[in-house]
């Protein structure tokens, strides 16, 4: 029995992709999360013995004093910050500040754990390049033969275009030939009958002088008269090819010069070079508290929607048909009155603020021009989408939008407008044909591409690649969170930042949906609006109390 229990523990050696994380001292067998519940299944005579696996590595193989090997180094210098032995403690390091080694540990693994995600963002950053460097070595053959193709295209058409004018000067010169020759053969014929004239005339005249009548005499003598100058003959010279154009020189004007760059110059693919060296700041502080006097409503929310803008001011939209422009001093900028219920769904273009008017079922965006402040639709949804109506709005870097539509509260799609406000992509079903959205009401869009939205009706945060395929779902970091009646964000370092209205926090994801930590400050209560500032700044709008959290969790 002994024999099968072992070859039973030996076919469990972990051999699955999965990285060793346990080891049973009993059984002599190292295992991952995985196989850990089937090997601890085996009964055994004395049970198992679990517990972390370490390597060589992990353990601290050198813990002997560099000046006392003798000793083991377990005490802290706080004051040069480095690990001492008891000697060292007792001469070198008489005055200075001690502490336990282990004491330390709580401390190296929250310093190894921020440094994990600063390694995180800037792996981020290379696989940003890497994908930059690929897609252009890819791009070089066809960009480069494009301009071969060019080029080519230039040479036949001025092939044709030489041998058409080629053609029609050879017309031409045809032309003058045929002309020149008509002109003298015209003159030929002239001059042969003027020559037959004279001859007959010269034979009228006499050879003696013994003609008596004087009437034929006069007569001969006014033929004669006729004959009074020599032909005249009009030719043209040959004609002459004339040409100023220097074939060469040209030549070189009409195809161009190649313009080779000078030298290559760094380029980031994202153009957020500041974003590899933000870490986390935790705890997380509570640097502002704006109030944007927004009134209550029968719900009892007064605020829906913020966007930070250039100038460390941020526009908020609440419960009355007006947008309110607001400092981080919290001073009141500006006030746009809207013609819409109340003010949802904005977002930021082009440095200029856009608010879904949900009661026309379009896209408004509003300019400052010379201190008169004007809004224009620049999407209809009437028009282009019909029997859609629209929710959340998010730019694109493209220079686009990305908008939640629904239709009779039942089907839900995100929609990509192109930066000319035409509908150029739908995302509304997964790779089996499922409704991916339930009820739409919030959208990003991540630094790396992917397309992030809030549905309410699931409790659930979706995010799709930007090809509109399905990569993950986020539910939430515990079981009583409820992704319920916040909206979403996304930061530099391509984190989706998520508001738990009912939680009183705010959740941290990385792109690829795991968990990182909880932002969380003193009273936050019912956050639902959130925007990120340039300097590593978190925007918590609370929906029922009207105010505005400027809360730094990055530095």
């Amino acid at each position: 029995m002994s024999a099968n229990v072992v070859q039973a523990q030996d076919l469990l050696q972990c051999d699955c992709p999965n990285p060793v994380e346990f080891y049973c001292k009993r059984c002599q067998v190292r295992l991952c999360e995985t196989c850990l519940p089937v090997h601890t299944r085996l009964k055994m005579e004395f049970g198992h013995a679990i517990e972390e696996y370490f390597t060589e590595d992990d353990e601290d193989n050198d813990c002997s004093c560099a000046l006392h090997p003798e000793f083991e180094r377990g005490a802290f210098c706080e004051t040069c910050g480095v690990p001492v032995c008891l000697l060292c403690v007792s001469f070198d390091h008489k005055s200075h500040v001690i502490s336990e080694l282990t004491n330390k540990v709580p401390e190296l693994l929250d310093t190894v754990t921020r440094e994990n995600l600063r390694l995180e963002s800037l792996s981020y950053s290379y696989e940003r390049a890497l994908e930059y460097i690929n897609k252009r070595k890819e791009n070089i053959a066809e960009n480069y033969q494009n301009m071969t193709e060019n080029v080519k295209q230039r040479v036949e058409f001025l092939k044709q275009e030489i041998e058409k004018a080629g053609e029609q000067l050879l017309i031409d010169l045809k032309e003058f030939e045929e002309e020149h020759r008509d002109k003298m053969e015209k003159q030929r014929i002239e001059v042969v009958d003027k020559l037959d004239q004279l001859r007959k005339l010269r034979n009228k005249i006499p050879k003696k002088r013994n003609i008596k009548s004087a009437l034929k005499l006069i007569k001969l003598e006014k033929d004669l008269e006729e004959f009074n100058s020599v032909p005249q003959i009009e030719d043209a010279t040959m004609p002459s090819i004339l040409s100023r154009f220097e074939v060469e020189k040209e030549l070189r004007k009409y195809f161009g010069n190649l313009a080779k760059p000078e030298s290559f110059q760094a380029y980031l693919p994202d153009n957020e070079s500041k974003k590899d060296t933000l870490t986390v700041l935790n705890p997380s502080q509570l640097s502002a508290t704006i109030d944007t006097r927004f009134p209550p409503r029968v719900s009892q929310n007064r605020l829906f929607d913020l966007v930070f803008m250039r100038g460390r001011k941020f526009w908020a939209g609440g419960s009355v048909p007006k947008l309110k422009l607001f400092d981080l001093y919290g001073n009141l900028q500006d006030v746009k009155p809207i013609e819409s219920e109340c003010g949802l769904y904005l977002t930021l273009h082009k440095g200029k603020l856009v608010f879904n008017n949900y009661m026309f079922n379009w896209l408004e965006t509003i300019e400052n021009d010379l201190g008169q402040t004007t809004s224009k639709c620049i999407i209809d949804f009437n028009v282009c989408c019909t029997g859609w109506s629209a929710s959340g709005i998010a730019s694109t870097r493209e220079g686009g939008f990305l908008v939640c539509m629904k239709q009779n509260e039942k089907s839900m799609k995100i929609v990509r407008f192109s930066r000319n406000g035409k509908p150029i992509q739908e995302i509304q079903f997964d790779s089996k044909n499922r409704p991916l959205y339930e009820k739409l009401v919030y959208v990003a869009e991540n630094g790396n591409g992917d397309i992030c939205a809030a549905d309410w009706g699931r409790k659930v945060i979706v995010v799709v690649n930007e090809e509109g395929q399905y990569r993950f779902s986020y539910r939430g970091h515990l079981k009583e969170d409820s992704l319920v009646g916040g909206s979403l964000a996304t930061d530099s370092l391509c984190n989706i930042i998520v508001a738990d209205c009912l939680g009183d926090k705010v959740h941290v994801v990385n792109k690829d949906g795991f968990f990182l930590w909880y932002i969380t400050v003193p009273e936050l209560d019912s956050p639902r609006a959130l925007s990120i500032t340039d300097e590593g700044e978190l925007l918590v709008g609370e929906c029922r109390s009207g105010l505005v959290k400027c809360i730094k969790y990055l530095k």
